[in-house]
Parts: C-alpha cells; sequence; structure tokens
C-alpha cells in the first residue's frame, strides 16, 4: 500500500541525515547474520547499522510528520483489509544511503513468527524503483510490482517480501528510510507508535 507524506521539507531532512552520516557508521554493527542484511550497501553503509539507532527518535521537525504518516497508512492498510485497530504498534526505522553506481540488493527483512509490516519513505532520488517480489512464487514463475521511487513517497509491504533497487546513477546521494512494524514491543530500538 502506497501514500505521499505531506508538508515535510525534504531537502532540509536528507541535509540532516547526511549530517548524521558519519555518526551512524561509527555505531557497532550487529553481531550475528549478514551485517547489511543481504542488500550488497556492505559494512560501511549506514544500512549495515541498522538496529543501533531509530530515526523516528530523532530531533527534526519532519520527524513527527512522519510518525503520523506511517500511522495513517497503517490506519488505511487494516481498513482496506477490514482487520481490527491493534492495543499497540511498534516501529523501528533506518536510514539507506546510496550513491552513484550502488544499488540494494534483493533482500527481505524477516520471516520470524512474528513478522509484520515492513515500509519504505523516499527522501531524496532520481530516476530510481523498488521492486517487489511476489513471495509466492519466486522461483518459478517470478512476478514483481515496480514502483517509481518519488520524494515523500510512503509504502508499506508484508516484512517477507522480497525487494531490491534498481542502479542509482545520479550525482548526489539517494537516500531512503526503511522500516519494520511490529504488533508487539521488540528489541533493536523500536518504539511504540499506538
Amino acid at each position: 500500500m502506497e501514500g505521499h507524506i505531506k508538508d515535510v521539507n525534504w531537502k532540509s531532512f536528507a541535509k540532516y541525515i547526511l549530517e548524521k552520516e558519519s555518526f551512524i557508521k561509527q555505531l557497532p554493527i550487529r553481531s550475528s547474520g549478514v551485517l547489511d542484511g543481504y542488500t550488497g550497501l556492505g559494512k560501511d553503509s549506514t544500512t549495515a547499522h541498522f538496529s543501533q539507532y531509530n530515526v523516528l527518535e530523532w530531533d527534526h521537525p519532519a520527524v513527527p510528520l512522519i510518525r503520523n504518516a506511517i500511522i495513517e497508512l497503517h490506519e488505511r492498510f487494516l481498513d482496506y483489509f477490514k482487520q481490527k485497530y491493534p492495543p499497540a504498534l511498534w516501529a523501528q526505522c533506518w536510514v539507506n544511503v546510496v550513491r552513484k553506481g550502488q544499488h540494494i540488493a534483493a533482500h527481505l527483512h524477516t520471516t520470524a513468527p512474528d513478522a509484520y509490516l515492513g515500509g519504505q519513505i523516499t527522501v531524496k532520488t532520481q530516476d530510481t524503483s523498488t521492486c517487489y517480489i511476489n513471495p509466492v512464487n519466486q522461483i518459478n514463475e517470478p512476478e514483481e510490482i515496480k514502483s517509481l521511487n518519488k520524494v515523500g513517497k510512503l509504502t508499506l509491504f508484508q516484512n517477507y517480501m522480497p525487494h531490491y533497487t534498481t542502479p542509482y546513477n545520479g550525482e548526489e546521494q539517494r537516500i531512503t528510510l526503511a522500516m519494520d512494524l511490529s504488533l508487539a514491543q521488540n528489541k533493536n530500538n523500536f518504539i511504540k507508535l499506538v
């Protein structure tokens, strides 16, 4: 499900993220599993440090607007599928910074028994797409949905859905936020949204 976040100064937020990039890269890398979550961005990426911080706790005027947009799109998701609102919603959110010639390789966020929703928000880009692979038959007859990245676009998807990005050829950085939503309190810097 897709939506668009309004009233955010995305240029200011992108600048703020880039100012925090070196700090993020100094944080520890998770000790088990693949260091960059199978994204192919490597251990020197902001993505490799995803479990050590939560963007939704940052002190920038964009953050409350982003939090509200996530809650609103989640409510639309529940209404669409005629589901009851859960007693709580938890979120972890991190930054992906991609530079010219890079892309995010096919990966998924989790297949854990409590897997719920993943998400992406485009902060800054130039001519890229995120491709979602239907998880039902990814081997014999793979079906993909290609979604053009637009600044302010918020996408929610099943956390076990494989996805990747097209190569980035822009001169500046491509910046996105990625997230996991959970119906239960988790470790790894999850915060309560509702």
